[in-house]
């Protein structure tokens, strides 16, 4: 080993190493154009290897076919260089300069093919001031002219990256480093010819471009590094903060929809129980101020009673329905499931019905008969008795109205469906159908928490309460529980 294969090997290594290093960072978004730049450095590395035959003792042989192997190297070696180039500035080459690119390809398909680039005569000459002596093979009249055009192809390259020269070293060192490699080329053609001593150069040329460009194009990965952390700690301020803003817009919409949903109870409840409390208050004043007046009732004190006691009633409906979606809305319907006889519950709310509205018509009960269901009875009662006074004021007008409850059985399940023939369900109501406090009734006619609180008491159960189909003929509701 002698200082000319150090360099040599310390020039192949470092440009290997920088191949693979811009190899591997080509695959990140933006650095494509280092894949050239890793096949810069790799041919670099190729040609270093090849000269360790011209310093060592290797025979002719070997001298001859590392001599073809380094200029068909330093033709790809030039290819590369317009390649990553034409990536880096994103501009295509010019015609003479992809002609030039080409070439190299040309000269390095040539010098493998054996006495085409040289001769077989292997010639010597030495530096005694490094006590060096180098072994050549001789060059062909097609060998000088390959050597020709690696100079010129340098120089093309020179001339390229120096439109640039303005905008930073980035764009400056290839522009230095063609030319250093233009100058030490011609240092080793002038050494090789014995026109003066000097060692041959052009392998410390590729060692100082290769890795002060290496050094720099690093330091633009580092710049992008620091640019990109610092974009993504920017981010993650801002979406810390979208954030914070987020959450404080969800508080305030939360806060927004209480109120709203508190306003709609208030005024719901006020015109439920304004109306008939003032109805009492009417005649309660009526007769006692009948009494002051005269010492006995007046004749139709009964009626005032009455009507009074029928607004008392409704008050009292009205909390108690109030209270129910009070314990639906907080979920402490704690009432446990068990099983029920099916038709007993039925015949019940069917009995109350005609209780509770005289003039409703005969509900008709069909379908299987027998089942059982595993549901709270007082629950589901409740829920079947606010359907059929629903299906009741649908149908009052209708010439031949008519009521059903129908039970079945299915997928373990007993399904109970409320079928009236009334003008059914206008398009405008079913999207709020479930809303409480919603209710298509004239004022003072419905609270609109009938089909809610039912919802809310049959899921409890693990039910369901849904509408099946409506129509100007009718509509039906389904309620479903499981089967005992």
């Amino acid at each position: 080993m002698n200082l000319a294969s150090s360099v040599d090997l310390i020039s192949a290594s470092c440009s290997l190493l920088f191949a693979f290093i811009w190899l591997r960072v080509s695959r990140a978004p933006g650095w494509g154009d280092t894949r050239w730049l890793s096949a810069v450095s790799a041919t670099a590395a190729l040609y270093s290897v090849c000269d360790f035959t011209q310093t060592l003792p290797f025979s002719d042989e070997v001298v001859r076919w590392g001599g073809q192997a380094s200029v068909s190297v330093a033709g790809l070696h030039c290819g590369a260089w317009f390649m990553f180039l034409e990536a880096r500035d994103k501009r295509p080459l010019a015609g003479f300069e992809r002609a030039v690119a080409w070439t190299g390809v040309v000269v390095a398909i040539a010098s493998l093919v054996p006495g085409v680039i040289f001769t077989d005569r292997i010639t010597s000459f030495r530096v005694e001031w490094l006590d060096l002596t180098y072994r050549t093979p001789e060059p062909s009249s097609l060998g000088v002219v390959g050597v020709l055009y690696f100079l010129f192809a340098m120089g093309v390259i020179a001339v390229r990256t120096f439109r640039r020269w303005n905008e930073g070293w980035t764009h400056r060192l290839p522009v230095l480093g063609a030319a250093l490699l233009v100058v030490l080329g011609v240092n080793d053609t002038l050494a090789t010819a014995r026109f003066i001593t000097s060692p041959l150069l052009v392998d410390l040329g590729f060692l100082v471009v290769i890795v002060a460009y290496g050094l720099i194009e690093l330091n633009r990965l580092i710049g992008d590094a620091r640019r990109l952390e610092q974009l993504s700690n920017r981010l993650e301020l801002e979406v810390e903060a979208r954030t914070r803003e987020l959450a404080q817009v969800q508080r305030e919409l939360a806060h927004s929809e209480k109120l709203a949903a508190i306003g709609q109870l208030t005024a719901g409840v006020a015109h439920e129980i304004n109306n008939p409390a003032a109805v009492v208050l009417s005649n309660l004043r009526y007769v006692q101020q009948s009494l002051e007046a005269g010492g006995k009732p007046p004749d139709d004190a009964a009626e005032a009673l009455s009507d009074a006691t029928q607004s008392t009633e409704r008050i009292v409906r009205v909390v108690r329905e109030l209270n129910d979606a009070g314990r639906v809305a907080s979920r402490k319907v704690d009432v446990q499931a068990s099983p029920c006889e099916v038709d007993v519950v039925v015949e019940r709310a069917a009995r109350n019905l005609r209780v509770s509205v005289p003039r409703c018509p005969e509900v008709t009960i069909s379908g299987q008969r027998g089942l059982r269901a595993l549901v709270d009875d007082a629950l589901l009662e409740q829920v079947l008795a606010n359907l059929l006074a629903n299906a009741a004021i649908a149908v009052e007008g209708q010439a031949a109205p008519e009521l059903e409850v129908s039970v079945s059985m299915a997928d373990q399940r007993v399904h109970l469906t409320v079928r009236d023939n009334g003008p059914g369900v206008s398009e405008q109501a079913l999207p709020h159908l479930f809303e409480p406090f919603f209710t298509t009734r004239p004022q003072g006619k419905g609270t609109g928490l009938g089909l809610p609180v039912s919802l809310g008491l049959i899921s409890s159960q693990g039910g369901e309460l849904r509408l099946l189909d409506t129509s100007p003929q009718g509509a039906r509701f389904q309620v479903s529980v499981p089967r005992a």
